[in-house]
């Protein structure tokens, strides 16, 4: 309300009290508590703070329809990634083999290793949902080949067993 608004800016010092003030909403008491400065920075000052505000706004928002884009393309193309690949210009990746348990690069995220290892990716060959690993780093996985889990045969286990022998033998001395 003007009337509201003429009385508090004539106002200038902290705890000050004004007489009645008559609005459209009622009768008012107003107590100046705290006083701010107006000081407002130039354009110029502000210009490339707002222009790298701008661009990182254009990159998430690019970001956002790109993932868009590869959630749906590897959805709608469950049996393979190069569609999705050539669609969205990247590169397809291949890690080494890896468990459940554990593997190197992106195979080393817990995250990945859950995807890989559900059923519709592990035995029904699909890509996974996206998967994302950070801010503005995602990806979809599928699986080339598995080799199924299987008992190490006795001489890939003898340097393991030798070497818990040894332990246990150091321990006991």
């Amino acid at each position: 309300d003007a009337a509201f608004e003429k009385q508090l800016f004539s106002m200038n010092k902290k705890g000050e009290v004004s007489g009645v003030v008559e609005t459209s909403f009622g009768y008012h008491i107003i107590q100046l508590d705290d006083m701010k400065s107006a000081n407002v920075d130039s354009f110029e000052a502000k210009k490339s703070e707002l222009l790298k505000a701008a661009q990182q706004q254009e990159i998430d928002n690019l970001f956002y329809e790109k993932s868009e884009q590869l959630a749906t393309l590897a959805y709608e193309n469950d049996q393979a990634l190069q569609p999705a690949a050539d669609a969205l210009g990247l590169k397809i990746q291949n890690t080494g083999m890896f468990t459940r348990a554990g593997g190197v690069g992106v195979a080393a995220n817990e995250t990945v290793r859950k995807a890989v290892f559900t059923d519709a990716v592990l035995k029904e060959g699909r890509n996974s949902e996206v998967i994302e690993l950070a801010k503005n780093h995602i990806l979809v996985v599928r699986v080339n080949e598995h080799q199924p889990a299987k008992a190490m045969s006795l001489e890939e286990v003898r340097p393991y067993v030798e070497m818990a022998l040894k332990a246990e033998k150091a321990h006991q001395k």
